[in-house]
């Protein structure tokens, strides 16, 4: 493991306090500087959020070509993906940060009844995730596996999801089972959508977009992209990554600055575009540079690396 890489990632708290621009602005000053752009948040997960229901009832009414299979189920496996990454907006009390509680009821209602996953349960996997970050026991870990086709067969045949629900509902202080209501209320509703699909719609090609769309492309699509965050070639560091159309939908809500997200964890996405761009004025910018990639150079490096 590149030394430099992973004590940039892990260590960033011994050096963020005397951090200087070529300004001399100091980095809790910037920050502070920072404020979160509320609207435009509110405003990207309202889009998202109905991107991912129209997606699903487009599939369900308008599947008449077979022309509109592919793009149907990849818009609905993105689409959810994007939604999914506001539940980790969530998980950081960002989705409503004036109100934890009513973050929580936001996030389980409207995200993680469609992730079959409770917010704090989720909280707890991703705050040891920090914690634990590079190590054994980190438990969001599929970076630490190598990126190769028995990987994708994993994500995409929904064997990843069965490990992750299974591994998620015993991470407890006393690793005892995690009652999860939203998981059951989710299950229950992708139940009841699946037997209307097929009973009352007699349409089993919805039923396979539908579902294909959730199980397959959207554990892929989050599978692959954690795996490109933080492998280097071993797992142990996080990128940066350049801004291009795909990052709409597969690193939106500022997972393309996943390094700085894991120097700061606090910070709202909105923000970390001058956050990056402050780092990039001060005596960092060489080992920043040195992880930022795109995801096609990150997919051709890292291609069976042991």
């Amino acid at each position: 493991m590149n030394s430099e890489i992973e004590n940039l990632t892990n260590s960033f708290n011994s050096i963020r306090k005397d951090l200087t621009d070529i300004n001399l602005v100091e980095y809790p000053v910037f920050r502070a500087s920072c404020k979160p752009m509320r609207f435009r948040a509110a405003a990207d997960f309202a889009l998202s959020f109905t991107t991912f229901l129209l997606s699903v009832v487009m599939s369900i009414f308008f599947n008449s070509s077979y022309l509109l299979i592919l793009p149907l189920i990849l818009m609905i496996g993105l689409s959810l993906h994007k939604l999914s990454l506001f539940f980790h907006e969530a998980a950081h009390h960002n989705l409503w940060y004036s109100n934890k509680a009513l973050n929580d009821k936001i996030a389980n209602s409207l995200i993680g009844i469609f992730l079959l996953d409770d917010i704090k349960n989720y909280r707890t996997v991703h705050l040891a995730h920090h914690r634990y970050f590079g190590s054994p026991n980190d438990p969001e870990n599929t970076y630490q596996e190598k990126l190769g086709l028995a990987l994708f067969a994993e994500l995409l045949f929904g064997i990843r999801v069965f490990k992750v629900m299974s591994s998620r509902g015993k991470l407890t202080n006393h690793n005892e089972p995690v009652v999860n209501n939203v998981r059951t209320a989710g299950v229950v509703l992708y139940g009841i959508l699946l037997i209307w699909i097929l009973s009352v719609r007699r349409d089993p090609l919805a039923a396979l977009i539908v579902y294909g769309g959730i199980f397959s492309v959207f554990p892929f699509i989050a599978g692959l992209r954690q795996l490109l965050e933080h492998r280097q070639p071993q797992s142990g560091t996080t990128r940066i990554f350049a801004q291009s159309p795909l990052a709409i939908f597969f690193s939106g809500v500022g997972f393309s600055y996943h390094l700085i997200h894991h120097w700061d964890p606090q910070i709202h996405y909105t923000t970390l575009p001058k956050i990056h761009s402050y780092f990039l004025r001060t005596k960092i910018r060489t080992q920043i540079e040195m992880v930022s990639s795109n995801y096609l150079s990150a997919i051709i490096k890292l291609w069976g690396a042991k």
